[in-house]
């Protein structure tokens, strides 16, 4: 029995080893083929995919995550780490939650056979060839067909936070949201643009800044060569001459071909029209407006483009022709009021144009426009204390208005009222701390008024380092070094103020002062003598003829 027991082990021992070998054999057929393909075979890309990765890996880092409608090419061509093009814009959120979203995105033609029930919510932006979206500006660095974004560096966002803030606390949310949209267009964040001028036009159909607005930037983001742009600057800067014509009708031969792509593109034919404007074709002016009024009645009452475009050529006669009747039928209409307003000051009827905006006020209240206008028409007219009026209402409605604190702080300042000048223009330099003019502003009161001179030297370095070739900088840091009594500095800033502008007055009558304080009269007497020739106010004047005198 013992021998019949270990013959029966040995038995099962080579069955088993048996079985193990035999799958053995079965693992090595079936793996060795497989490796030999993954090993050897890549996988089946036309060459233009193949093209298309081998640029993408050439513009990005290696440490790049792409998202992207061909993943597999990214990755094996391009050697990026890809992730498929999320089909939901909520999960990109989820993603940025995270702190995962990708550094780029590639889209190509290849997107656009996608089924219709499988295209993304999102998509259209992030494969539009125009505008920031989360981050990521399309590069134009790829071959046509293919848009690649990639992240920005982080920029300052204070001043669109601002604006952002102003949409929900200010008493007129659309003009807050038209204010924002535009800060946002001019950065090109195309989608949040479009967004905030479609929240104002909810609120106030009407608006026409919220309907222009909202066409300018569509039609931007499909206009990937700034043909828009083009022409938009060539309208502002051709000058009036005989070249002109033959400018303006090259413009309108590209405008043409962008209509034939995108007939119904209301900017578009916004630009066409101003164009012919500018060429004297009102036909063909009326024939546009007339199309551009039916997709926004409401905003656009027929002749209010036209008589706007004419208004926008210098064509005065012209504007006031079609808009005066319009606004005998419709007084009630602001858009009009503030149109006809504008026509007034054109033709230097200041009083029938304060009318206008005081109309404008009056029908629509929470409206910054009409309070901005009348307060410069009422500066213009000599009459500060209603400007002081005008903007003060209208900072309530816009407290960090650059226009209408600029606007006050004037105002203010000629109605010999400084300090309250120089707390408005401390407001404005909190705000804008890049804007020279107003740190030089702030600086030249501070100076006037004596209340802190390290500070207004301060203040005037910091203009001079953002406005070095301005002469009026200059000569405020200059002044406000001799005011503190430091000649030796003044002198060297107010020698190089009268390099940059020799033939004002004012600044060499400055310089005067400074050297003679300096100890060096005789250069005093002759920067003096140059002042009194060059003209001076009344009370520079006599006080320069003084000191010639008394020398």
């Amino acid at each position: 029995r013992t021998r019949q027991d270990a013959l029966l082990k040995e038995l099962m021992g080579k069955q088993y080893w048996g079985q193990m070998l035999a799958v053995f054999a079965v693992i090595v057929a079936a793996t060795v083929p497989l490796l030999f393909y993954l090993l050897g075979m890549r996988p089946s890309f036309s060459p233009w995919q193949r093209t298309m990765a081998e640029a993408l890996g050439s513009a990005l880092p290696k440490d790049a995550v792409v998202m992207t409608d061909q993943p597999a090419a990214v990755s094996w061509y391009a050697n990026r780490r890809a992730i498929w093009l999320l089909q939901r814009e909520s999960d990109w959120e989820l993603l940025e939650s995270m702190g995962a979203a990708p550094s780029a995105t590639f889209i190509t033609p290849g997107l656009n056979q996608t089924p219709e029930s499988q295209v993304g919510d999102w998509w259209s932006w992030v494969a539009a060839p125009r505008g920031i979206y989360r981050g990521l500006a399309p590069t134009g660095r790829m071959p046509a067909g293919s848009i690649l974004r990639v992240r920005l560096p982080e920029q300052s966002t204070r001043e669109l936070d601002r604006l952002a803030a102003a949409t929900i606390r200010n008493p007129n949310p659309a003009e807050a949201h038209i204010r924002y949209a535009a800060g946002l267009l001019a950065r090109d964040h195309l989608r949040e643009a479009l967004e905030e001028f479609q929240r104002a036009s909810a609120l106030e159909p009407e608006n026409l800044d919220a309907v222009l607005g909202a066409w300018q930037t569509v039609s931007r983001l499909h206009d990937p060569g700034d043909v828009l742009g083009m022409a938009e600057r060539i309208l502002q800067t051709a000058p009036r001459g005989p070249a002109t014509p033959a400018l303006l009708q090259d413009v309108l031969c590209i405008l043409a071909q962008k209509l034939a792509e995108r007939p119904n593109d209301p900017w578009l034919l916004l630009t066409a029209a101003s164009c012919e404007a500018r060429l004297g074709r009102f036909d063909a002016v009326r024939a546009s407006c007339q199309q551009l009024e039916q997709l926004a009645p409401k905003a656009l009452p027929a002749g209010l483009l036209l008589g706007s475009l004419c208004l926008q050529q210098q064509l005065t006669n012209e504007a006031a022709a079609v808009i005066e009747p319009l606004a005998s039928a419709q007084p009630d209409n602001v858009a009009v009021q503030e149109t006809l307003g504008q026509i007034r000051k054109a033709q230097g009827r200041w009083e029938d144009a304060l009318q206008c905006f005081l109309n404008a006020q009056r029908l629509r209240p929470n409206r910054l426009r009409p309070y901005l206008e009348a307060g410069y028409i009422c500066l213009r007219l000599h009459n500060d204390a209603e400007a002081v009026r005008h903007f003060e209402d209208g900072r309530q409605l816009a407290p960090h208005s650059f226009s209408i604190l600029t606007g006050l702080a004037e105002a203010l300042t000629l109605q010999c009222k400084p300090e309250r000048a120089v707390s408005i223009y401390q407001q404005l330099a909190d705000d804008y701390p890049t804007a020279p003019t107003v740190l030089n502003n702030l600086a030249h009161l501070l100076t006037v008024t004596g209340r802190d001179w390290e500070r207004a030297i301060q203040v005037a370095r910091q203009a001079v380092e953002l406005s070095p070739k301005s002469a009026g900088v200059r000569d405020t840091l200059g002044w406000a070094y001799y005011r503190s009594g430091r000649p030796a500095e003044a002198v060297e800033q107010l020698q190089e103020a009268t390099r940059l502008e020799p033939g004002l007055g004012l600044l060499q009558y400055h310089l005067g002062k400074a050297l003679l304080a300096a100890g060096r009269s005789k250069e005093a007497g002759a920067a003096l003598r140059v002042a009194l020739k060059s003209g001076l106010p009344a009370e520079e004047e006599a006080d320069a003829r003084s000191v010639l005198t008394e020398r």
